[in-house]
C-alpha cells in the first residue's frame, strides 16, 4: 500500500519462487499458529513483505463482508478526493484477505482501522514496524522477526534487549494461549554473543531524561518565588549524577589499569608512527576532494575503471567495484530554469553506475526498498550487481581499467566482470593499501590541476607518506618484541572482564627487557609472571600498532570518565544554567535582575521549536510582510529538525526565498550568541537544522492543493506528511500565544488564518476511536 516497494538495485529479473517469509507464513497457517505479527525494520520492507503474500486468503465470506463494511464506514469521514488516494484504495484488498500493514507512514485513519480490525480478530497476519509494539496492547499468538539488524541513525546493529523484549512480548495472548511463539528469520549471520545479549540482558536502567530549556528557565523566572539553581540541584537528574561518582571512579581505575598493562617497548616511536599514519590519511582525504571535483573527474569516469566506494551515511564500506557509467540526478538537470553543465554540478548530484560484489539476496533487499549489503571480494557466494552510487561516495579512483563486454545486463556477463576484478587483486596489484595508493589517480600527474591549493595538498601528502615510510622502516629494524598475556584478571567488573580483552605485558627478544615488562604487568594485575602469547612468537608491527591503538582508546575512555566526574564535582548543571542566563541577557529576553521582558514572554510560549530563535524572529517583525500561506510555509523550517527529510527537495518558490535567507541570517546570529556564551554550537549544523525542504509543499497545501498533489510532490509516505503538518499546526498555535503575549493583534489574526488554511481534509480528519 501507499508508496511501498523500492527501486531495483541492479539489472536482471525477479527471483523465482516464493520468498522465505511466504514459506514461513504458510507453515504458520498449517500449524494453526495465527494471529501472526511480522516485524520488519523499515516501512517499505513491511509493505513489500505484505505484497509477497500473493493470493493467500485467511478469511471466510462473512468476515470479508464485515471487513468491507467497517472499511467503508471508516472512509466516509474523508472527502471524495481523499477516498481515492492510492494508499486508501490499496488497503481494502489486503484487509479482505486478513492481511494488513502498520507503520508510521500510513495515514492515521488507516492505522486506526488496522488496529480495530486486528483487535476484532479480522486481521490474521499483520506486517509492522517496531512502533506497533510501543503503547498498543495488541498481542498475537506468533511473532516473527524478518531480520536481526536495524538502522539506528548511525549504524546497523541488532535490536537491544529492551527492543527485543518489547516486540517478542507480543507473542502469547492472556487467557487464550498457553504459550507464545517467536521466530527469528535469520537471513545473515549474527554473533552468538550478540544474540545472547539481546535475549538475556537485564532491562535498561532508569535514567533521568531531564534537559533544561530556555522556555523552562523563563517560566520559572516569571514565577519569581522559585530558585532555579536550587530546583536543579534537587532534581532526580542531579541526584543520579552525583550518586554515579563512585561507579565512575571505579570504571576509570579499571580502564587505566588495563591501559597500563598494555605498555610495550619503543612506545614513543610507535606513537609517532600512528600519528604519521593519521596525518597521511588526512592528507589523502584532502586529495580525494580534488579528485572528486566534477570539473576534474568527469573525463576519467570511463567504463571499466576501478573505484573504491564508501557509504558514509551508513558507515559501510562498499569496497572496490567496476565503473560502468555515470549520469546526473533529476534535480541537477536545471537550476533556475537554466541547464547546468555536468562540471558545475555538486558531487552529490552525479550518480555512478558501479558493478559491486553484494551479499546473497541483494535483489530481494533492493526490491523491498532496502540497501543491498556489500560482500568481500573473495567471498565465493558474492553476487555481482550494478548499483547507483552518488559521486560523493567515491573514496579512491584507480588508474587501472578493465576490459568490459558489450553488455553487462546478464548474470553471466556480470560474473565475468567480477571474476576479472578478483584477478586484479589475485595478482596483488591492489592487494594492499600501499599498492592501491600508488595506482590512484593523482591530481597533478593525471588530472592536470595545477592550482596552488592542489600543489600544497600534494606536497603535504608526499611528505606524510615519506615520514610514515621512514618511521615504519626504523621500527622494523629494532629488536623483535614478544607480547605477553598476563595471567589473572582485573577486579570482578573491570574492563578486561567486561569486554573480553586480556591485560598483557611485553618483552624484547634478546634485549633484556622481559623481566621489567612482566613485572609491570604482574604488578598491575597482581598475578605474578605472565606467559608468552602464541608460544613466544615475536609480534608483528601491525600487532604492536593494534595494541597501542587499544591502549590509546582505553586512555581516551578513562579521560572521558574523568571529565564526566569533574563536571559533576564542579556543578556542571549549575554552570549550564549560568551560560543559558548569559544567552537570555545578551538577546534581551531578561534583564540584569532576571526579570522576564516582552521578548522573553514570547519565547516562554514556544515549545515545538527553538524558542530563542522564534522569539528573535517575532521581535524583528519577521512575519509582518508575509501572507498567511507564506508564514505557514516558512514556519515549516522551524519544525524540520523533528521531521523526516525530503531527499530531493524542490527549489523554494521565488516569493519564499527572501524570508528563508533572513531566517538563515538570524539563525547564524543566534548560533554565534550561543557560542559566545560558552555553549558549544556548530554554526553550520545549527543553521542546517532549519531545512527548507517542505516549504513548497506546505505553501501549496495552504493554497488549496489536494493531498494527492502533495504526495506526488515528494517521496515521503502519506503518514509522514500528515505528521509534519500537524507538528507545524502545533507550532502555529504556540506562535499565536506568543503574539498575544506581545500584544500583537495583527500577527495573531494572520497566524489564525494560517491555521485555518492548514487544518482541512484528511490531514485533520477525526479519529476513528472518537467517531466509532
Amino acid at each position: 500500500s501507499g508508496k511501498g516497494g523500492g527501486k531495483g538495485g541492479g539489472k536482471g529479473g525477479r527471483d523465482k519462487g516464493p520468498s522465505d517469509c511466504f514459506k514461513l507464513v504458510r507453515t504458520v497457517v498449517s500449524m494453526g499458529m495465527e494471529p501472526l505479527i511480522v516485524f520488519a525494520f523499515g516501512k517499505r520492507k513491511v509493505e513489500k513483505l505484505a505484497e509477497e503474500m500473493g493470493t493467500l486468503e485467511l478469511t471466510v465470506h462473512t468476515e470479508r463482508e464485515s471487513i468491507t463494511q467497517i472499511y467503508e464506514n471508516a472512509i466516509q469521514t474523508l472527502s471524495d478526493d481523499d477516498q481515492v488516494l492510492p494508499q486508501v484504495e490499496k488497503m481494502l484488498p489486503l484487509l479482505q484477505r486478513g492481511i494488513a500493514v502498520h507503520h508510521s507512514g500510513l495515514l492515521p485513519l488507516l492505522k486506526e482501522l488496522v488496529e480495530i480490525l486486528f483487535q476484532e480478530g479480522l486481521v490474521r497476519f499483520l506486517f509492522a514496524t517496531e512502533t506497533f509494539s510501543l503503547g498498543l496492547n495488541m498481542p498475537a499468538r506468533t511473532v516473527v522477526f524478518t531480520s536481526m539488524r536495524k538502522w539506528d541513525g548511525e549504524v546497523f546493529r541488532p535490536p537491544s534487549a529492551a527492543e527485543y523484549i518489547q516486540m517478542s512480548g507480543r507473542a502469547g495472548r492472556r487467557g487464550l494461549d498457553a504459550q507464545g511463539m517467536v521466530v527469528l528469520l535469520l537471513n545473515e549471520e549474527i554473533e552468538a554473543e550478540a544474540l545472547q545479549a539481546m535475549m538475556s540482558a537485564s532491562p535498561l536502567p532508569l535514567e533521568s531524561a531531564f534537559r533544561l530549556r530556555y522556555n523552562t528557565l523563563l517560566k520559572l523566572y516569571a514565577l519569581e518565588s522559585y530558585d532555579v539553581e536550587l530546583l536543579v540541584r534537587r532534581s532526580f537528574y542531579t541526584y543520579q549524577r552525583v550518586g554515579a561518582l563512585p561507579e565512575i571512579a571505579r570504571r576509570r581505575a579499571a580502564l587505566e589499569a588495563e591501559a597500563a598493562a598494555l605498555t610495550q617497548p619503543d612506545e614513543p616511536r610507535l606513537r609517532e608512527l600512528l600519528a604519521a599514519r593519521s596525518e597521511r590519511a588526512g592528507c589523502e582525504v584532502a586529495m580525494e576532494a580534488f579528485v572528486r571535483a566534477p570539473k576534474h573527474v568527469l573525463r576519467f569516469l570511463q567504463p571499466g575503471r576501478l573505484c573504491l566506494l564508501e557509504d558514509a551515511s551508513r558507515g559501510v564500506s562498499l569496497g572496490w567495484g567496476v565503473l560502468l557509467g555515470w549520469h546526473g540526478t533529476a534535480t541537477s538537470a536545471y537550476v533556475g530554469g537554466a541547464s547546468v553543465p555536468p562540471e558545475r554540478m555538486r558531487a552529490s548530484e552525479l550518480v555512478l553506475d558501479v558493478l559491486l560484489p553484494c551479499a546473497a539476496g541483494a535483489q530481494a533487499l533492493a526490491l523491498a526498498g532496502d540497501a543491498p549489503q556489500p560482500a568481500p571480494l573473495h567471498d565465493p557466494s558474492a553476487e555481482a550487481w550494478v548499483l547507483p552510487v552518488r559521486l560523493s561516495c567515491l573514496q579512491q579512483l584507480s588508474s587501472v581499467r578493465l576490459w568490459l563486454p558489450d553488455e553487462v545486463s546478464s548474470p553471466e556477463s556480470r560474473r565475468g566482470v567480477l571474476h576479472a576484478l578478483r584477478q586484479v587483486f589475485a595478482e596483488r596489484r591492489l592487494a594492499d593499501a600501499s599498492a592501491a595508493r600508488q595506482l590512484n589517480l593523482r591530481p597533478l600527474e593525471h588530472l592536470g590541476d595545477r592550482s596552488p591549493a592542489c600543489k600544497r595538498a600534494m606536497g603535504l601528502l608526499d611528505a606524510a607518506v615519506a615520514r610514515e615510510a621512514q618511521l615504519d622502516a626504523e621500527l622494523r629494524r629494532l629488536p623483535a618484541v614478544v607480547l605477553m598475556d598476563v595471567g589473572g584478571e582485573t577486579d570482578s567488573d573491570g574492563a578486561s572482564g567486561s569486554n573480553g580483552a586480556e591485560a598483557s605485558g611485553a618483552h624484547v627478544d634478546g634485549a633484556g627487557c622481559g623481566g621489567a615488562a612482566n613485572g609491570s604487568g604482574g604488578a598491575t594485575n597482581g598475578s605474578g609472571a605472565g606467559r608468552p602469547a602464541g608460544g613466544a612468537t615475536p609480534a608483528t608491527l601491525v600487532e604492536r600498532e593494534k595494541r597501542l591503538s587499544r591502549k590509546q582508546l582505553l586512555q581516551q575512555q578513562a579521560a572521558g570518565l574523568a571529565t564526566e566526574a569533574a563536571g559533576v564535582a564542579c556543578d556542571e548543571f549549575g554552570e549550564t544554567v549560568r551560560r543559558m542566563q548569559r544567552v537570555l541577557l545578551r538577546l534581551g529576553l531578561v534583564d540584569s535582575e532576571r526579570v522576564v521582558l516582552l521578548k522573553g514572554r514570547a519565547a516562554a510560549e514556544v515549545d515545538a521549536s527553538d524558542e530563542v530563535l522564534v522569539a528573535e524572529l517575532l521581535y524583528r517583525g519577521f512575519f509582518n510582510e508575509l501572507s498567511p500561506a507564506a508564514a505557514a510555509a516558512v514556519c515549516s523550517c522551524l519544525v524540520a529538525a523533528d521531521m523526516e527529510k525530503i531527499k530531493r527537495p524542490q527549489t523554494p518558490l521565488p516569493a519564499l526565498q527572501p524570508p528563508l535567507a533572513t531566517l538563515r541570517e538570524v539563525a547564524t546570529e543566534v548560533a554565534r550568541v550561543y557560542t559566545d556564551a560558552g555553549i558549544a554550537t556548530d554554526e553550520a549544523e545549527y543553521v542546517q537544522r532549519f531545512d527548507s525542504g517542505m516549504v513548497n509543499m506546505v505553501h501549496a497545501w495552504c493554497e488549496g492543493a489536494t493531498f494527492a498533489e502533495l504526495c506526488d510532490s515528494c517521496e515521503l509516505f502519506e503518514g509522514s506528511i500528515i505528521r509534519a503538518i500537524r507538528r507545524l499546526s502545533e507550532l502555529l498555535d504556540e506562535l499565536k500565544s506568543a503574539a498575544k503575549a506581545m500584544g500583537n493583534d495583527e500577527l495573531f489574526s494572520k497566524l489564525e488564518e494560517s491555521c485555518r488554511l492548514l487544518r482541512r481534509d484528511i490531514v485533520f480528519a477525526s479519529s476513528l476511536y472518537v467517531e466509532m
